[in-house]
């Protein structure tokens, strides 16, 4: 029987669904136009509740976009998860558009351990699991991070993402260069990697060279094993690559599918490299 980590599959995953109506409508679209595969819910968001809704209707495949870096809009969210969340932003910070007199405490938490802050992500998560829950009946397929919230090591070391549950890859750049900084990356997936289930690669559709003469190396991988396209059709660039003829063309024949549609073991960071290009 072969491995079914083996098995090439290409997951083209839309963040941010339940952001706003606006967001839960281009990602709809563009799931309906068959240009992605699945999408990460964020919940206590504006429009949570009816992206939900819109899921069970439509079939869409839902896992969970964990937040802790903006604050909730749903106004019927809970005073306590409402403080706690401005609690965490307060502490880790925006990964984005932080003005430059002011430190960049996003990037360090995407390195450093802070055992004081753990108690509260540990509530956190698990308060964004117990409603998204609550609200899909069913649990997500897997887990990722808004604004990469999901590289820090008090989210993925966590005990409410339970082990071996399915988390985003963190590595989109193969070979791992030879710096401080590669090293640094090599060992955060290594210690994910003993946790968590993922596919072998991730790449930003805004990376992808999609010349049908010089299509990139890292779609082709797909047809050997589970490899994750991040986009993000609320914003209008990524949607028209998504509704583009050069993406249709690009996907086109391939096996595709969502985070539900491979069951594989956690993978060694070495193993997870075997047949990454160059």
């Amino acid at each position: 029987m072969s491995d079914p980590a083996c098995r090439g599959l290409l997951i083209v995953n839309a963040d941010d669904w339940g952001y706003d109506g606006p967001t839960t409508d281009a990602i709809l679209a563009t799931f309906q136009g068959g240009t992605i595969t699945s999408t990460t819910g964020m919940v206590y968001m504006a429009d949570s509740d009816r992206a939900a809704a819109l899921a069970a209707e439509h079939g869409v495949p839902v896992g969970l976009h964990i937040n802790l870096t903006q604050p909730f809009t749903d106004p019927a969210t809970p005073p306590e998860i409402r403080a706690r969340q401005q609690r965490l932003i307060d502490r880790i910070g925006k990964t984005s558009g932080v003005p430059p007199e002011i430190p960049d405490t996003a990037s360090r938490r995407r390195w450093l351990y802070d055992p004081l802050l753990q108690r509260e992500v540990d509530r956190a998560i698990a308060d964004q699991l117990a409603r998204f829950e609550a609200i899909y009946a069913t649990p997500p397929t897997h887990f990722d991070g808004h604004n990469h919230v999901d590289l820090c090591p008090n989210v993925f070391l966590s005990r409410s993402i339970s082990r071996g549950a399915k988390l985003r890859n963190t590595l989109d750049r193969f070979p791992v260069e030879r710096s401080a900084g590669g090293v640094l990356r090599a060992a955060r997936q290594a210690v994910r990697s003993r946790r968590f289930v993922s596919t072998r690669y991730l790449v930003h559709i805004k990376h992808l060279h999609l010349d049908p003469d010089n299509l990139d190396p890292r779609l082709d991988l797909a047809r050997q094993v589970p490899v994750e396209v991040m986009a993000h059709p609320g914003f209008g660039a990524e949607r028209e690559i998504l509704e583009s003829s050069e993406w249709s063309a690009a996907i086109a024949g391939r096996r595709l599918g969502s985070f539900a549609d491979f069951d594989a073991r956690p993978l060694g960071w070495r193993e997870s490299f075997r047949l990454l290009p160059a």
